[in-house]
């Protein structure tokens, strides 16, 4: 799937991501609201604003939009295209 047909669908839900960040770090992971499928929409190195999309994940035909809490720059994606995950499941870092 390209990145121009990741674009935000009339059924896709905008979900926030799970964020976490490390006790006394800097990092800033994106994690899996929930197990599906997840694409990418970034790649390292882009800057995201806060809510800006960076993934999208599928489920039981429910598909929903991962956005960033943060303003940031992609320094780390944990996932491949069409990466099954688990709820929790670090889906990129944003610094």
């Amino acid at each position: 799937m390209s990145r121009e047909t990741l674009r935000e669908t009339p059924t896709a839900r905008r979900l926030p991501a799970h964020a976490s960040v490390g006790a006394g770090s800097t990092d800033r992971h994106v994690t899996a609201p929930f197990a599906g499928v997840v694409v990418p929409a970034v790649r390292v190195g882009d800057r995201v604003a806060a809510g800006q999309v960076v993934a999208t994940i599928e489920a039981i035909k429910m598909e929903a939009a991962i956005t960033s809490p943060w303003p940031g720059t992609v320094a780390r994606l944990d996932v491949s295209a069409y990466q099954p995950v688990e709820g929790g499941d670090v889906i990129a870092e944003v610094r």
